[in-house]
C-alpha cells in the first residue's frame, strides 16, 4: 500500500481558491493608502549643504534649503493648493483663486502674495516676506506678514508681532 503525501494543512488551506482570491484582495485593499500616497505625492529632501529648485504643478517655485523636505501632490486639486515642509524653503507662489498653503509642524502659512520664506528648525520659526504678504496661523492665533517684515517664535508660542527685515 502507497502512503498518502503529507501536505500541512495551512498549505491545503491556501490551494482553496476562494481563499487565496480572498487574501490577494485584502492585501491590495490594505497597500492601497500606500500605493495611492506614493503615486500622487512628490516628495523632495535636500541633504545637508544641498539647495535645490522645484517646479510645482502650478508653475510655482520652491528653493529648498539645506537638510530640509517638501511633499506636495502631483496635481493640485481645484479648492486648495497645499504643501507639507520640515526645514527651510523659499516660495514664489504663482497667483491662483486658489489658496496656497503650507504647513510645518503646527504652524500654518496662508499665501496672500507672492514671495517669501519660511524657516522651521528645531522649533524656531521664522517667516520673511519679500514680495506681497502672507498669513501665518498657530495655535489658534494669527498675524500678516507683509513685504519686507518677518516674524520669529517658537513652534509652541503664538506668532509675533511683525518687524521690519534686517
Amino acid at each position: 500500500m502507497i502512503a498518502p503525501s503529507y501536505q500541512p494543512q495551512i498549505i491545503r488551506w491556501l490551494q482553496r481558491p476562494v481563499v487565496a482570491r480572498t487574501m490577494v484582495v485584502v492585501l491590495i485593499l490594505l497597500a492601497s493608502p500606500f500605493l495611492y500616497n506614493s503615486w500622487h505625492t512628490v516628495t523632495v529632501k535636500t541633504a545637508y549643504g544641498e539647495t535645490r529648485t522645484v517646479l510645482l504643478p502650478d508653475n510655482s517655485t520652491v528653493k529648498i534649503n539645506s537638510g530640509s523636505t517638501v511633499s506636495y501632490p502631483r496635481q493640485f486639486r481645484d479648492e486648495k493648493r497645499e504643501i507639507t515642509l520640515s526645514g527651510e524653503a523659499f516660495f514664489d507662489v504663482k497667483k491662483a483663486p486658489v489658496p496656497f498653503v503650507i504647513q510645518s509642524g503646527n504652524l500654518k502659512v496662508k499665501v496672500l502674495g507672492t514671495m517669501f520664506n519660511v524657516k522651521n528648525y528645531s522649533g524656531q520659526i521664522e517667516v520673511a516676506v519679500t514680495e506681497g504678504m502672507v498669513l501665518v496661523e498657530q495655535q489658534d492665533s494669527a498675524v500678516i506678514v507683509e513685504k519686507g517684515q518677518r516674524t520669529t517664535f517658537d513652534q509652541n508660542d503664538v506668532p509675533a508681532k511683525p518687524v521690519e527685515l534686517v
